[in-house]
């Protein structure tokens, strides 16, 4: 069974101490500054991982102009801390930012472990088969686990301003949010058109959380971090 490995990749569009024509700090080192916060770190080599190549990584990241929005990249294995390295300040190792989309990007991680643990049998499959509220909505028993991670659900849904559903889930915190995305009508059949939006991964991470048996959010610490 192959093992699955994941680059935290933080990008977040903030002000930074660089100039406008100064997009990046060029790269020094990806070895990792140890403190004192729970993470061990270790060598690229001790992990089975070629420090040339990831050199080869670190630099092209911080030349890379295109994603100038990118402020880190962290490389994880093993539960281990391989390297790290920031583009806009230092200060960004030890303090806190909000991640805001990133989150997206670990539920498709943490789902595809679900797969691989055999927790979820394919994202071809039904997410009627891994919500049960979905049955109270016949409209939604074609959205596949796929759907959920390409947003492709077709679920009327909206992020915009203070008109969209993630605003009614931010201010006004539904009671259940699941029944809450679920009731929303459908405007396309089910991966019939991509539309970014909040709810699909919202109601992927209630997919996985029933297929886990635990909260979507400790059972990622369990299987991204936990040694």
């Amino acid at each position: 069974m192959k093992k699955l490995y994941f680059v935290a990749v933080v990008a977040l569009a903030l002000t930074s101490c660089l100039s406008e024509d100064e997009l990046k700090n060029p790269f020094r080192s990806y070895v990792p500054e140890p403190l004192d916060d729970g993470w061990e770190i270790s060598e690229p080599t001790a992990e089975g991982i070629d420090a040339n190549a990831l050199k080869q990584v670190y630099t092209g990241f911080h030349q890379n102009a295109e994603d100038w929005q990118v402020r880190s990249l962290l490389v994880f294995r093993n539960g281990k801390l391989i390297a790290e390295s920031y583009t806009k300040d230092e200060t960004d190792r030890t303090t806190p930012r909000a991640i805001w989309s990133c989150t997206k990007q670990f539920m498709g991680v943490i789902t595809g472990i679900a797969i691989d643990k055999g927790l979820i049998n394919s994202v071809d499959d039904s997410l009627v088969n891994y919500l049960p509220e979905v049955w109270n909505h016949p409209d939604k028993k074609g959205i596949t686990i796929e759907d959920l991670l390409t947003m492709r659900s077709g679920i009327a849904y909206s992020n915009d301003g203070l008109s969209g559903q993630t605003d009614d889930i931010l201010r006004r915190l539904p009671e259940n949010i699941t029944d809450f995305i679920l009731s929303r009508p459908m405007e396309n059949l089910p991966g019939e058109k991509a539309n970014y939006k909040d709810g699909d991964p919202q109601l992927l991470a209630g997919a996985v959380q029933w297929a886990c048996g635990k909260r979507t959010d400790i059972w990622a610490k369990e299987v991204l971090f936990d040694k």
